[in-house]
């Protein structure tokens, strides 16, 4: 997770979000790779993206495993611009094949990341 969010380390990212609850059986580093969460979230804004959906109940009743599977991630975040995606798509496009607001209805974002300033976590945004 170091090398994910780089100088932010998860608990304090997450503040009391136990990481394992969180994300359940999956572990961090085989979900996200290579992929480097800074460069992909660096330009678009964290709040705005997230904050009417709720982090705890996408990973609670669906298996991210599961979700990322099919898929491989790399190719994921290294064939499109991630920018591009955020920016002329709308989460609930992006996320088609589930509805986003069920996945992530039990609390919101704003809850989760509220002991930090996510301008300070995430740098430019």
């Amino acid at each position: 997770m170091y090398r994910v969010f780089g100088i932010v380390d998860m608990y304090r990212v997450f503040g009391i979000v136990d990481m394992y609850r969180v994300f359940g059986i999956v572990d961090m580093y085989r979900v996200f790779g290579i992929v480097d969460m800074y460069r992909v979230f660096d330009i678009i804004d964290m709040y705005r993206v997230f904050d009417i959906i709720d982090m705890y109940r996408v990973f609670d009743i669906i298996d991210m495993y599961r979700v990322f599977d099919i898929i491989d991630m790399y190719r994921v975040f290294d064939i499109i611009d991630m920018y591009g995606v955020f920016d002329i798509i709308d989460m609930y496009r992006v996320f088609d094949i589930i509805d986003m607001y069920r996945v992530f209805d039990i609390i919101d974002m704003y809850r989760v990341f509220d002991i930090i300033d996510m301008y300070r976590v995430f740098g430019r945004i």
